[in-house]
């Protein structure tokens, strides 16, 4: 069961776990966007990125074995990141993970199908 609640606990595996991000609706992810030094990570394949991509996003695909070595190469701890997929699964995979590693991250609730449709 998700939660779509910015701020509560996502799934009762990441609250057992203790990861927490925030998950947005896309006005909010919008808004988180134009921050100062905000990063975005395109979660998708590489072929579903090439079909269209929210601009400056950096693709890595949380299906591949080596996405948290090279989310940690490619992003700043320092500085947030924002998450997207193509529905909202993948990137909930992909904070769990970038959360664990440190970083804090928002997750776009819907994806980029969400984004597109506004």
């Amino acid at each position: 069961m998700i939660i779509a609640t910015v701020g509560v606990c996502l799934s009762v595996l990441s609250c057992a776990n203790s990861v927490e991000y925030k998950t947005v609706n896309v006005q909010e992810f919008k808004t988180v966007l134009q921050e100062e030094g905000m990063q975005l990570l395109d979660a998708r394949t590489i072929e579903e990125y090439n079909e269209g991509h929210i601009d400056c996003a950096v693709q890595i695909s949380v299906k591949d074995a080596d996405f948290e070595a090279r989310a940690l190469e490619t992003f700043d701890k320092n500085r947030p990141v924002a998450v997207y997929c193509r529905s909202g699964r993948r990137s909930a995979k992909a904070s769990e993970i970038l959360t664990k590693a440190g970083f804090k991250v928002i997750n776009l609730d819907g994806g980029y199908e969400a984004f597109i449709k506004q």
